[in-house]
């Protein structure tokens, strides 16, 4: 079930380049969405909005499929002998450590991981975590004996980061997942209605521009010290380049800032998104 959702949720995350998302996908993606929201505005709640938003993607809506959860709230207190074969378990990647070292051993039956809605890399702790503040671990040995023994069947992450002791391009066991839209308690993605409101404007009642005039790459992301890799990448371009060289203009950046709405119509005219690791609006 989960596989199934996922694969949906990725097809209609393609509102980034409207070339490849078909009229009638997008028309879905509306339908389905108004049908799902008229549902969620039954709901009530108090404090936090955690209503989830399918069927676009985002760690809300990965969490509301989930069997099982261990996250700050609950401060992942759940029961692992209640994992049934097959379940869901969604770990809130600040707590990713703990929950492989201290609940993955007891858990009696095969399950699958998704983890999501923090910056934290996972399995392992990132490169660079000490210089950033962030906590260094390791625990991509831990899930790999568990796939071994056939207990683990998969791990769909964000943020996926782990130490490379083979001549595999990745584990076998492990997964990338989009951040997708930002959840409903923050200030983007408490207006969800936007992704339908772009798909309208920019898929439905637009046509798509020729591939020839389609700009190749964009990038709408700044030099951040908590994300290296982003200052990395904006150097080899020379939009930001080290002192002393010279800045030479870009074909690909703009120096501009993009609002939310003038992102997603900025993502139908590109060819390719440039996200390298980290988050912003490109990774939203």
């Amino acid at each position: 079930m989960l596989q199934t959702w996922i694969s949906v949720w990725i097809l209609v995350v393609c509102v980034a380049s409207a070339s490849f998302l078909p009229k009638k996908v997008a028309e879905w993606a509306i339908q389905e969405f108004n049908r799902l929201e008229e549902e969620r505005g039954k709901i009530s709640w108090r404090g936090v909005d955690r209503r989830e938003s399918s069927p676009f993607i985002s760690g809300d809506t990965l969490r509301h499929h989930s069997q099982h959860i261990c996250e700050d709230f609950n401060r992942c207190r759940m029961d692992p002998e209640a994992v049934k074969t097959g379940d869901v378990i969604f770990v809130k990647s600040d707590f990713f450590d703990f929950f492989a070292k201290q609940v993955t051993p007891r858990i009696r039956n095969p399950y699958i991981v998704v983890s999501h809605n923090g910056d934290l890399s996972a399995p392992d702790g990132q490169d660079d975590a000490g210089r950033i503040g962030m906590p260094r671990y390791v625990t991509s040995d831990i899930l790999a004996e568990e796939y071994r023994k056939g207990r683990l069947l998969a791990h769909h992450g964000q943020n996926l980061w782990w130490v490379n002791r083979t001549f595999e391009e990745r584990p076998p066991w492990a997964h990338c997942l989009p951040i997708g839209s930002e959840n409903r308690q923050w200030n983007i993605g408490k207006n969800v209605k936007a992704y339908t409101d772009a798909l309208k404007s920019f898929v439905i009642n637009r046509e798509p521009l020729p591939d020839s005039q389609r700009p190749l790459l964009l990038i709408a992301f700044y030099p951040k010290s908590r994300v290296p890799d982003r200052h990395k990448v904006l150097s080899v371009l020379r939009a930001f380049p080290p002192k002393g060289v010279e800045k030479m203009q870009n074909p690909f950046y703009n120096y501009t800032d993009l609002n939310h709405w003038e992102w997603l119509e900025a993502i139908t005219h590109h060819k390719f998104v440039l996200a390298p690791f980290g988050h912003g609006l490109d990774t939203h």
